[in-house]
């Protein structure tokens, strides 16, 4: 009777050891499954929300450039209609035109090169001495004592000019219409100066930072900057 429960004892302490690893094994599997589960639900989850952020963001640039482009169509409209202050100034639409244009590049090259300068501060000079010549004459002017000081001071005057004159050449005469707008049409963009604002903003100021802050030595890297 003894070896007999004994058998019987290691008989069910192996059936119970067998199912509780198949018990173990069973959780485990569905554990995994849960886990492989969720994550590809969340996959699914985020890849909708890349598309969402996606799409929002293509609105958001092309909307964004369809405006700055109807503003500079808008501006440029007025300007050769005889339509702006520069004309009743007598100035001819082609050269108010090209002066136009002048001080929007000018104003960009001081904004963006303002940054580029104090970015290129801590950087040894000795790195881009051959490879970006015009930049090195740059910032070692810039550089050289308290010129950099100057210079951010001078640049606060100087943009203040240049919006001054820009506006001069694109701001739109009192009652201006131009491309068959309604009146509230043009008071909008014209009369209140909206699509100035933009074009100087966009063009003349922001598009330069972020340029100049992703390519500091290719920005100032020519003449233009060095004589501004």
């Amino acid at each position: 009777d003894i070896p007999s429960t004994s058998t019987t004892t290691g008989t069910n302490n192996n059936n119970n050891t067998s199912s509780a690893a198949s018990s173990s094994l069973s959780n485990l599997s569905s554990s995994f499954s849960k886990t492989n589960q969720r994550r590809i639900q969340e996959e699914q989850d985020e890849g909708r929300r890349s598309v969402v952020v996606t799409g929002t963001q293509l609105f958001r640039y092309l909307y964004s450039l369809g405006l700055l482009v109807f503003s500079v169509v808008v501006v440029m409209a007025a300007l050769f209609t005889g339509q702006t202050a520069a004309a009743e100034m007598n100035i001819p639409p082609v050269g108010a035109f090209f002066l136009f244009w002048f001080l929007i590049i000018w104003l960009a090259m001081i904004e963006g090169g303002q940054g580029a300068l104090v970015g290129l501060q801590p950087i040894d000079k000795a790195k881009y001495e051959d490879t970006h010549k015009k930049a090195f004459k740059c910032t070692t002017l810039a550089h050289k004592g308290d010129n950099m000081e100057r210079f951010i001071v001078g640049r606060q005057f100087l943009v203040v000019l240049l919006i001054f004159l820009t506006n001069m050449m694109g701001s739109a005469t009192e009652g201006a219409s131009v491309l068959g707008f309604s009146d509230a049409a043009a008071q909008v963009f014209l009369g209140s100066g909206l699509a100035m604002i933009l074009i100087t903003i966009t063009l003349g100021q922001l598009a330069a930072q972020v340029s100049a802050a992703s390519c500091m030595l290719d920005f100032i890297n020519n003449y233009f900057m060095l004589f501004s």
